[in-house]
């Protein structure tokens, strides 16, 4: 039997910035400003993340968009434009293989509006919880 090729994710350059306050116990990050992607194509997300330290340390953050282009982020081929459920599912393993957290999390993403393949779509909310 042959072993199975690996999984092929798309991992694209990221980037992030925000203010910070906090202690020893305690963060708060405001007016995060999350780039995944690379400048011609990127998501861009703003919102505002917790981050508790100690024995049980856990991230929870809410971030949005007023509008994602799936078509222009993916840089998918034609042939995947036509199935928008496989440019959300490329989309949300890229992003989940680029923020793996070693603590529990829970992250709220939202987006006034989403186009994909050529068509748009009302506001898409997504809640996503447990250790990335």
């Amino acid at each position: 039997m042959r072993p199975q090729a690996p999984v092929s994710l798309i991992i694209e350059p990221w980037r992030v910035t925000s203010r910070i306050r906090g202690d020893s116990a305690a963060a708060v990050l405001e007016q995060i400003e999350f780039q995944y992607g690379p400048d011609d194509r990127a998501v861009k997300l703003r919102g505002n993340a917790d981050l508790k330290f100690g024995r049980q340390p856990e991230f929870k953050g809410a971030l949005s968009s007023p509008h994602i282009d799936l078509d222009r982020v993916l840089a998918l081929p034609e042939s995947a434009r036509r199935h928008p459920l496989a440019a959300v599912k490329t989309l949300a393993e890229s992003f989940l293989a680029a923020s793996r957290l070693p603590i529990p999390a829970a992250l709220s993403l939202s987006a006034e509006g989403v186009t994909a393949r050529r068509c748009s779509a009302g506001a898409l909310r997504r809640r996503c919880k447990g250790r990335w």
